[in-house]
């Protein structure tokens, strides 16, 4: 039972950890508006869906980020305002981005086949103790 319970917890930590790394860095979108603020923004794409995505300069590295606002940030005058004031490169996406669609299957993949794979032993266990 002590093998089910480690299988369990090997198989939970691979799924979390494989979730939660991503190729870019999440900002919140007050920590967005600071590093605008404070010159960190390279780049910045925007889209009618409150997406915001672009490159930060931190310690002269370059980094991507994704961001979101409260409302469509591509028709946000104060945002786009900003970022012009702050003489950030801006492009506008028109369409929605489905990129996490792909993350969210391969997500339940990889969750499913552990589970399922836990069944199986918990079942074989339970027929051999009989």
């Amino acid at each position: 039972m002590k093998t089910l319970i480690l299988v369990a917890v090997v198989a939970l930590l691979t799924f979390a950890g494989s979730v939660s790394a991503g190729p870019s860095d999440y900002l919140s979108y007050d920590d967005f508006i600071r590093a605008v603020e404070a010159g960190h923004i390279k780049s910045v794409a925007l889209d009618h869906f409150s997406s915001i995505s672009g490159t930060q300069v931190l310690a002269g590295v370059e980094k991507p980020f994704r961001s979101y606002g409260q409302s469509g940030t591509a028709n946000d005058p104060l945002l786009l305002r900003l970022l012009k004031d702050k003489g950030v490169p801006v492009t506008v996406d028109l369409k929605h981005d489905d990129g996490q669609w792909p993350m969210l299957w391969s997500g339940m993949l990889m969750l499913g086949v552990p589970i399922i794979t836990l069944v199986f032993v918990i079942l074989i266990y339970r027929r051999l103790r009989l």
